[in-house]
């Protein structure tokens, strides 16, 4: 149970793991596992990848909205917003 619960907060999903739970040994099944894990960790690196863009941008438009606030003060409207709304 506790391998199940580590898996699972690990970011594998029961049908993964039950994969894991079949390997009896062997050469054959060796390679299940790291192609299973190689997957795993490709996916892994994408979504990464996708959360650095995405803090890029949040901290691009942290940014645009401290720059406006310095500038024009707290009577102007948020520069995202006006983007948004155009």
């Amino acid at each position: 149970m506790r391998f199940i619960k580590h898996a699972q907060e690990m970011g594998l999903s029961l049908e993964e793991i039950a994969q894991l739970l079949e390997t009896r040994g062997g050469a054959a099944e060796c390679q299940k596992v790291r192609d299973l894990l190689s997957g795993k960790l490709a996916e892994l690196d994408e979504r990464m990848r996708k959360m650095r863009a995405f803090r890029r941008t949040l901290s691009k438009h942290l940014a645009e909205c401290e720059r406006e606030l310095e500038e024009r003060g707290q009577g102007e409207h948020c520069p995202l917003v006006s983007i948004k709304r155009a």
